[in-house]
Parts: C-alpha cells; sequence; structure tokens
C-alpha cells in the first residue's frame, strides 16, 4: 500500500464518481475547476493505492507559510470501515513530514439538522482525534458552513497562522471575490 501523488488531470478522473457523492455539492468544488487547479499545480491530489486499485484520496493546498490544508479526504465507499482512513492519514502526515504541520476543516459540533447528523460530525471529530489532530479555537465560515479547524502539529499549536493559512489556501483556489465573500476565517478566545 502507498500513498502516491498524481499529476495529471486524466489521473483525476479516476475519483471523479466518489468525489461527487462523497462531498455535498455545497461543499465542493466543480470537478473541472478541480482539474484546472491540479494542471496549474494549486493543489496536491495524492491516491491511496494498493497494487492498481485506489482506495482513498486526499486534495491538499499548501499555505505559503508552511501548512497543509486537506481540503478533501475519503475513503472510496467499499473499503469503508476497514482501517484505511487511518492508514492514509498516516502516509499523509509522513509525505508532509516537513511542513509546520496539517489542518482541516470538520462540520462544526451541534449545529447539523438533526440528531444523526449531529452523531456523524462528532464520530468525525473522533476519528481525526485518534489519528493526532487536535482541535483549534480556530473557525471557518465557508458558504453558510461553520467549521472547527483541526491540526496535526509536532509543535506548539499557532492559531494566528492557522487562520492566515486558511485564508491563504482558500485564496489560492476560490476566485479572489468569491474567497473573500465567502471563505472566512476566526480565532474564538
Amino acid at each position: 500500500m502507498t500513498l502516491v501523488k498524481i499529476i495529471n488531470t486524466e489521473e483525476l478522473k479516476q475519483i471523479k464518481e466518489s468525489y461527487e457523492k462523497d462531498f455535498p455539492k455545497n461543499e465542493r468544488i466543480p470537478f473541472f475547476y478541480l482539474k484546472n487547479l491540479l494542471k496549474k499545480q494549486k493543489i496536491e491530489v495524492l491516491f491511496l493505492k494498493e497494487n492498481e486499485d485506489i482506495l482513498g484520496y486526499i486534495v491538499a493546498v499548501k499555505s505559503k507559510n508552511g501548512y497543509i490544508l486537506i481540503e478533501y479526504f475519503a475513503i472510496l465507499e467499499k473499503y469503508r470501515s476497514k482501517g484505511y482512513g487511518s492508514i492514509c492519514l498516516e502516509f499523509c502526515k509522513d509525505y508532509y513530514k516537513q511542513e509546520k504541520g496539517i489542518f482541516l476543516e470538520v462540520e462544526k459540533q451541534n449545529l447539523g439538522k438533526n440528531e444523526q447528523e449531529n452523531k456523524i460530525r462528532e464520530k468525525r471529530v473522533k476519528f481525526y482525534e485518534k489519528n493526532g489532530f487536535q482541535k483549534t479555537n480556530v473557525v471557518a465560515i465557508l458558504y453558510r458552513v461553520v467549521f472547527d479547524v483541526m491540526i496535526y502539529i509536532n509543535e506548539e499549536i499557532n492559531e494566528k497562522e492557522i487562520k492566515e493559512a486558511g485564508e491563504d489556501v482558500y485564496s489560492k483556489i476560490r476566485k479572489p471575490w468569491i474567497s473573500k465573500k465567502h471563505c472566512k476565517f476566526a480565532i474564538n478566545k
């Protein structure tokens, strides 16, 4: 099993169906735009592979201050609940070990539409905590959805830097006016 960086849009097409199922339409970049970001090298796409089979994928963005945002992370449906998510994150942490840290957003707990959605959110947070991520006081509001920011880091958390990294990566992957209007980061005290 290995984590493979893909470099062309033909390879990216292999996850299109999964990507469009795995993430709600209002939370995902249109696939044609994702392809364009890969072509312009504004994102990195990593496949978790065993032999030729794709088990999962990560779409990551590097900030100018040395942090990595995991923008999208999914294990293909038929491989879920078999430990591959944790394996993929371990490979990811090793792949980006020279960076300051890896951060991601999780939907804020207790703000789901119903109890079932809140349980899914809680399960997601526990999964990331089990894999070494910590909650921060940084909050992201992306297209009117509130997210807590979690980070994997080997040093003291600098929330100001994480906030700046979030603002930076979204300005890279969204048009400036969209990023300014729909992608906000703040530090809760």
